[in-house]
């Protein structure tokens, strides 16, 4: 005569300890990922370059006197967020919103080891921004060559009827940069900070190693005399 017991295997468990590892190290590389800016991103809003959702650092690369990178975000809930540049020489932003109205141009707010990282937070709404870097006394030109916003502006955003053209630049350092994005958010929570969300398929992929880790840890049925 026989009967049916059930047990939880040695491999099941292994199988379990993987399937949870592996979701951790994808939840955390969801949690902070890294853009790198690819050849040389635009300095107008059909060539910036588009950041994908969850990234938390952009890393990039001035080649040449003058250069200024363009950024294209998008947000999909509102919050606070702070935009923090560093290099070697004299980091400056310039936010624009998404038909290329300026909105916050900025120097040196971030301080840093020499007083000279730029930094701007900004609450934003559901949509597309633009985000300029360049290093010191970048200024944006609309179509009639109108100076709209610049690093030293500060708040721009009362000007809705200049729009980004080109970009004036008197800087001649080049070199690597990097930008960082805090994220809080906005309303009663805005001090805390929030990390990036993991995309659709990392969702879909952390559901499925948790169906196997479940699975793993089921009981097997091993026939027994």
């Amino acid at each position: 005569m026989s009967r049916d017991v059930s047990y939880p295997g040695k491999f099941s468990r292994w199988m379990a300890v993987l399937v949870c590892w592996g979701a951790t190290a994808l939840f955390a590389s969801a949690q902070a990922q890294t853009y790198t800016e690819s050849g040389d991103a635009g300095q107008t809003l059909a060539t910036a370059q588009t950041v994908p959702g969850g990234v938390t650092t952009i890393n990039g690369t001035l080649n040449a006197a003058g250069d200024v990178d363009l950024y294209k975000l998008t947000f999909s809930t509102a919050a606070s967020v702070t935009f923090h540049a560093t290099s070697a020489s004299d980091p400056n932003l310039i936010l624009f919103d998404s038909a290329g109205h300026g909105l916050w141009g900025d120097d040196d707010a971030g301080g840093g080891p020499n007083g000279l990282d730029s930094q701007i937070t900004w609450t934003v709404a559901p949509g597309t921004y633009y985000l300029a870097y360049g290093n010191n006394n970048i200024e944006g030109v609309d179509s009639a060559s109108n100076v709209f916003c610049g690093n030293d502006t500060g708040n721009c955003s009362g000007n809705t009827t200049s729009v980004l053209d080109h970009f004036d630049s008197d800087d001649s350092s080049t070199g690597p940069y990097t930008i960082t994005l805090s994220v809080a958010t906005a309303g009663p929570a805005a001090g805390a900070n929030v990390q990036a969300v993991p995309t659709v398929g990392e969702w879909a992929m952390l559901g499925l190693m948790a169906l196997l880790a479940a699975s793993a840890l089921g009981r097997i049925p091993r026939r027994q005399r």
